[in-house]
């Protein structure tokens, strides 16, 4: 398998933010945020119905043991029960990245 270049890293978010745990909705406002769309979804959907909600939905939880397109509550739930270091690592080494490219600081970058 050929392994990728990211070219715009950013560092990975942990269960844990600054300010306590990483809930749902500031997870989804990252999520919203990466995605380009600013502010609150439409009525009666949610960042994780859009392209690339469902993208994390379907390629993400897996790589942490759950079943594809599991509830966003529990793949939350569950990046908190590996802990965020355990659960990025995962990830990131799922992703299939082999070189990470930082423009700027590094700090946040997690290593391999």
């Amino acid at each position: 398998m050929t392994e990728l270049v990211d070219h715009h890293s950013h560092g990975a978010a942990t269960p844990a933010g600054v300010d306590g745990e990483l809930g749902i909705g500031t997870f989804e406002t990252l999520l919203g945020d990466a995605a380009g769309a600013r502010g609150r979804p439409p009525a009666g959907v949610t960042h994780f119905d859009a392209p690339l909600g469902r993208a994390l939905r379907r390629w993400c939880p897996p790589l942490l043991g759950l079943e594809p397109h599991c509830s966003p509550a529990l793949y939350l739930a569950r990046r908190r029960e590996l802990g965020g270091y355990a659960a990025a690592r995962a990830l990131l080494r799922g992703a299939g990245i082999g070189t990470y490219l930082v423009d700027g600081d590094p700090g946040g970058v997690l290593g391999r």
